[in-house]
Order: C-alpha cells, then structure tokens, then sequence
C-alpha cells in the first residue's frame, strides 16, 4: 500500500461529504439497509495500461431495485460504472493517483444510499512489487511483540510523493510484510497512537526475486510523546 499526504486530503473530502457539505451527496446515509459486499473502503494498485475491473455489489434490506453512481473526486474521466450492475472499470495510460466514491441508492427511494470509497494508484512497470520483505519488531526491553505498528518503506531515489511510499501494520505477534519493488529503500516506523516513531530504522536493497528477513527491536513508547510524522 502507498500512502501520501494526498490521502489526508482525501479523507478529509470524504468526511466532509459524510457531513453532508456536499450537495451532490443525498442526505439519508444509512450503512445498515444498504451495504456494499465489497466494504466501505478497496485500495487497488494497477500497472499502466492495465484495465482495473470491480464488481460493485450492493445488497439492501429492504425491497427494489437498486442503482449504482459514481463520483470522481480526482477529476480524471477515465473510470466508468454500470448503474445497473455495479460494474466499475478504469484503464489509465499515465502514473497517477486516482480516488472515487460509489453510491448504491433505491430506484423506489432514491434518499436511502450506501457507499463505498476506492483509491487507485497506477504506477510503471518498474514500480510493480517484485520482492518480500517481512519480519518481527518487538520491544526491546520486555522482548514482548510490538502489534499495531505502522512499519513504512520509501524509495530513496523516488521523490514522487503518489509513489513514495509503501507500508503494512504488525499483527499481534508483531510481525510484518510488504511487498516492495526493485530499489533501494528506508524503513521507519510509527505506532497508531502518536507517542513513537522512527523514520530511520535501516536502508536496505531490494531485487526482484528477493525474500528477505529484517527484525527490529525498539524502544518502549514513552507515555507521552509528540511525534514527528514522516513527510
């Protein structure tokens, strides 16, 4: 996955529009009688000129028709729905950085909508994951497995922020995996509750083909820490 500053923005939009800022949105959201079978929220990585194809399926609690919209918050007009059958298709022939949100809505009773938000990234072929990298991270002094820690890669060579970054979360015996494309990356890390980060872990290279170990033990977060999220 490869987050970036543009997706607090994005976030941002959306929880805007949840509110109801936007007037394009209908007003009776109710997650409960409409909901998507693919969730509230897909992250998809595609190459360029390959064709992203998602079956949007909405399932309501109550009887009709239902009917599919989508809205494009990058402005791109490249991505396309059926508003019969859900179906969603994308092909882009440029790198980018493309988010979209889909609303299934009641033919009978338009006001009662689901939705569901996607975030597409579309990156070269030389930026398609081709090695592993995984390990445990563990507190250094209890030896005790550190879960919930972001663990977070970055091209040294890449400042292009839509493609920059790569990262995962441990699991509750501390253990990570990401999937990282030939390069030469830095790992950090920083734990979901603000009080600990490190952006400067190891740099370690990475070729195609490579399944590769790194452990880390670190510091046991203070109680109070103000953190210093990478950029």
């Amino acid at each position: 996955m490869i987050p970036s500053k543009i997706n607090i923005k994005l976030t941002l939009v959306f929880l805007l529009m949840m509110l109801g800022f936007s007037s394009s949105l209908r007003a009776q959201y109710d997650s409960t009688i409409i909901t998507f079978e693919n969730g509230y929220f897909i992250e998809e990585t595609i190459q360029i000129g390959q064709t992203l194809s998602i079956d949007f399926n909405a399932v309501s609690s109550l009887p009709g028709e239902l009917r599919y919209e989508l809205m494009d918050l990058t402005n791109n007009d490249i991505a396309t729905i059926d508003e019969v059958t859900g179906q969603f298709s994308l092909t882009s022939q440029e790198p980018g950085y493309f988010s979209y949100l889909i609303t299934a809505y009641l033919v009978d009773n338009p006001d009662i909508i689901g939705q569901c938000w996607l975030d597409v990234t579309v990156i070269t072929e030389e930026e398609m994951p081709c090695a592993t990298l995984e390990g445990t991270i563990r507190y250094e002094n209890s030896l005790e497995p550190a879960s919930d820690v972001y663990v977070f890669a970055f091209l040294t060579d890449n400042s292009n922020v839509f493609k920059q970054y790569y990262y995962t979360i441990t699991d509750e015996n501390g253990y990570y995996i990401l999937e990282l494309p030939k390069g030469i990356f830095q790992l950090g890390i920083f734990t979901k509750d603000g009080r600990y980060d490190d952006t400067s872990l190891a740099v370690i290279e990475i070729d195609c083909g490579d399944n590769l170990t790194q452990d880390f033990t670190i510091e046991e977060p203070p109680s109070i820490y103000f953190a210093s999220y990478p950029s």
